[in-house]
């Protein structure tokens, strides 16, 4: 299984609107920022909350949380 999820590709986040965003500590607005992301951007994807947020590897070790406004889950 492992072998197919690679050949299939990888998911990551896509930060694709044109502001600049606050990365969170957990899955709303409310959380801690842990630093900023900009448009262009793609991190590793790890989770989708049931309120749309998605989460991704923002640093080595750092779990982030950002909008779904912000960005999309694409396959590379």
């Amino acid at each position: 299984a492992a072998i197919a999820s690679v050949a299939a590709g990888l998911k990551y986040v896509s930060i694709n609107h044109p502001k600049t965003w606050n990365v969170r500590s957990g899955n709303d607005a409310t959380y801690q920022s842990l630093g900023k992301v900009s448009i262009g951007e793609d991190f590793k994807y790890v989770a989708k909350a049931d309120n749309g947020w998605l989460a991704f590897v923002y640093k080595p070790g750092v779990i982030g949380w950002i909008s779904p406004k912000a960005a999309e889950i694409i396959t590379k």
